[in-house]
């Protein structure tokens, strides 16, 4: 008796596990298609301004006179401001003399080597007296500066910005080739960005990219303009290589603000790709795979992935060909061989 239960509960295992084996699993599928997709990359950089100019005295001396206020529109020879040059008028005689120790010196070494100087050397040396009359010619030049207040004038249009903001008033000392302000012009931006390997892929094909500066809405458009030929490190201490684009929209009071953070957003149009649902992939052991359905049932099939596009994923036409069927859902669980059922 007790063998005949054994053999009928070792029975009914048997029609247990066939029954689950053999019994089909719903599963919702997909058709493998091809797909053009629109992929959007985005880099980081830095903006640059680049018509501005560092205004600098060319003396030392009191400031008499400001004509100009921060964040002033300027144009190209515009009056700044007037610096009292007396130091330098007072320095004239000294130079003066410089001249003069200058000119003796050489007619004295003439004098003393005549006898052993040929035509050639009295010449030589005579150029080298002339070239040094001319030097000391442009130092009184330079010093006749003296004679009249240093104007210093804007070298280029724009808005012009003194150090930190802080206005020079009148009064002030200023110091030889000291900075009072720069000058920033608005009519040509760029973007300077580090890309790295994996990044310059999105680049190829590409003539227009949209740019967002930091603390602006408005994205505006721009060209790339140069690729460096040296590899250098971005933050990260990645190998990149410097990408350089030129922003051809009007930005507005942008003034002051070379080295703002900027996006750089990259659509790049990708056509006649081999996809499936993004849902339908699964890893094991560094390899992807998706389950194919013939004949209801799942076969296990390795893919090679090129791009992901959120939703759908690119493969290569390797193993697998348009209009065939993937599982889409209900992946987990699923063996190869498994027989399932779909509408």
């Amino acid at each position: 008796m007790k063998r005949k239960i054994v053999i009928i509960i070792l029975i009914l295992i048997v029609v247990f596990i066939g029954y689950n084996y053999f019994k089909a699993v719903d599963v919702e599928v997909e058709d493998v298609t091809i797909k053009d997709f629109s992929k959007e990359t985005v880099l980081t950089g830095n903006l640059i301004l680049v018509n501005q100019a560092t205004v600098k005295s060319k003396i030392s001396g009191e400031i008499k006179e400001v004509k100009v206020t921060d964040g002033q529109q300027v144009v190209k020879g515009d009056f700044l401001m007037k610096i009292d040059s007396s130091e330098y008028y007072q320095n004239y005689t000294v130079i003066e003399k410089d001249v003069e120790k200058a000119v003796s010196a050489l007619d004295q070494y003439i004098d003393l080597n005549r006898d052993n100087m040929g035509d050639s050397d009295i010449i030589h040396a005579r150029n080298m007296l002339e070239v040094s009359l001319q030097q000391a010619k442009s130092r009184q030049v330079a010093s006749s500066i003296g004679f009249n207040d240093y104007t210093l004038t804007a070298p280029i249009t724009g808005k012009f910005y003194f150090v930190n903001s802080l206005e020079l008033k009148v009064g002030e000392y200023v110091t030889l080739n000291s900075v009072v302000g720069k000058i920033y012009n608005n009519d040509k931006l760029q973007v300077k960005v580090g890309v790295t390997p994996d990044e310059f892929s999105a680049l190829e094909g590409v003539t227009m990219v949209k740019v967002q500066i930091e603390g602006y809405d408005k994205k505006v458009n721009a060209i790339i303009n140069q690729i460096s030929d040296a590899i250098g490190k971005n933050d990260n201490g990645d190998d990149v290589l410097f990408v350089t684009f030129d922003i051809f929209d009007l930005v507005d009071d942008i003034y002051k603000k070379d080295g703002l953070s900027c996006k750089v957003y990259i659509e790049k149009q990708v056509g006649n790709m081999l996809s499936v649902p993004f849902s339908a992939v699964f890893s094991e052991k560094s390899k992807d795979y998706l389950y194919l359905v013939k004949d209801n049932k799942v076969i296990k099939t390795e893919i090679f992935i090129l791009d992901d596009f959120g939703e759908y994923i690119s493969i290569k036409d390797q193993n697998i060909k348009e209009n065939d069927k993937v599982v889409k859902i209900n992946v987990e669980g699923l063996k190869d061989g498994k027989r399932v059922k779909y509408n």
